[in-house]
């Protein structure tokens, strides 16, 4: 588990095939810009970002499905993180389509198709 600046999608492949998926989970802080990658569970992520200043509220939880880079399906907003009433989204879903795009906005300035 790591804070990444970048991420190319082979090292995301690498990450899934070491989890057994094909996915990788990551925890997106869309305030900071931060993105953790490669826990087992999101919640896992949080004392990291804790660290670096990030807040809870700011925190979603997403599944990065490298085989879908570029599409509609890259992104999975399902976690138990993401369950915050208190902020209108009483759903493991991320809800809101404004913050379901600041999420794909922050994970697209991370995660790179080549190692340049």
């Amino acid at each position: 588990m790591r804070e990444v600046g970048t991420v190319t999608l082979d090292e995301l492949r690498t990450i899934a095939d070491e989890n057994g998926k094909n996915y990788v989970k990551a925890v997106v802080d869309v305030e900071r810009g931060a993105v953790v990658v490669g826990m087992k569970f999101h919640d896992q992520a949080i004392p990291l970002l804790e660290e670096g200043g990030s807040k809870r509220p700011n925190l979603w939880g997403v599944r990065l499905h490298p085989e879908a880079f570029g599409d509609a399906n890259f992104v999975e907003f399902d976690s138990m993180i993401n369950i915050k009433p208190e902020l209108d989204n009483p759903s493991t879903d991320v809800e809101s389509p404004e913050l379901r795009q600041r999420i794909i906005e922050t994970v697209e300035a991370v995660v790179t198709d080549s190692e340049a």
